[in-house]
């Protein structure tokens, strides 16, 4: 079982054919932090990464196969990241309803933010909102991926998370 596979199994989605997102030329300016609610605090995956989130915000390593992943976890969501060379690009979620894309820019690197009405995952959380980075480093095995998703009941929490999303930082 590949770590993407895996990562997904974990949150309760089954399996998802893995494909390599082509990131478009189209990247809009740095994503700015100074968006970031006052009240929000800094939640660190060890030593790789940090995202700003609401208080009670928890981060729960899980144990991976070939990859670090884990879970970011507050009273209102949960998102799942994979971090390691076969994160998945998201590109299968462009035949869900739905499907929308955007190319970002955030500290420093190039990202791709996918929503899409995706109920073959969860029928009671069926809006998938996601973020992968193609390339957080270069390793001499490939390129190390990051991928943070989030199943959610409704899209109200698209804003917050698309706002936790831009506060990304790799530490």
């Amino acid at each position: 079982m590949n770590v993407a596979t895996a990562m997904l199994k974990r949150a309760g989605i089954g399996v998802v054919s893995i494909l390599f997102l082509m990131v478009s030329g189209s990247v809009i300016a740095e994503s700015s932090s100074s968006e970031t609610p006052a009240d929000w605090i800094k939640v660190a995956a060890g030593h790789e990464f940090s995202l700003m989130a609401p208080a009670g915000t928890e981060f729960h390593p899980s144990e991976g196969i070939d990859s670090f992943v884990g879970d970011f976890e507050a009273p209102d969501f949960k998102l799942s990241f994979d971090l390691g060379q076969y994160s998945n690009s998201l590109k299968d979620m462009s035949g869900d309803a739905r499907y929308v894309t955007q190319s970002i820019l955030i500290d420093g690197k190039a990202a791709n933010i996918v929503t899409a009405y995706a109920p073959r995952f969860s029928t009671d959380h069926p809006y998938f909102i996601g973020i992968h980075f193609p390339e957080v480093k270069a390793t001499g095995r490939g390129p190390t991926r990051l991928t943070v998703f989030g199943l959610l009941e409704t899209t109200d929490h698209y804003t917050i998370i698309e706002k936790i999303f831009r506060t990304i930082r790799f530490d």
